[in-house]
């Protein structure tokens, strides 16, 4: 009876070390997986911050305004009825 006994508290504690190494075998896989999703959401926050600053870009280049703008200062072009003065050294 006696090594009955010992037998079944001997594998009683076996079970308890394999279920804290299992679970701590979790822990470290749960903080791993938390610690890339955080990543992957500071990487998304930082690529939506890209994506409306060219979003507001695209609307400023497609606005008249600019396009004028553009067309006077690169292209030299003017509106029909106005003059266009150079300054020659």
């Amino acid at each position: 009876m006696g090594l009955i006994k010992r037998l079944r508290k001997l594998f009683f504690l076996a079970c308890i070390i394999a279920a804290v190494i299992i679970m701590y075998g979790q822990y470290n896989i749960y903080q791993y997986e938390r610690q890339i999703g955080e990543q992957l959401n500071a990487r998304l926050e930082q690529q939506q911050i890209i994506y409306e600053q060219l979003q507001h870009e695209l609307a400023n280049f497609l606005s008249d305004e600019y396009v004028e703008r553009m067309a006077r200062d690169e292209l030299g072009l003017v509106r029909p009825h106005e003059f266009l003065f150079m300054r020659i050294n």
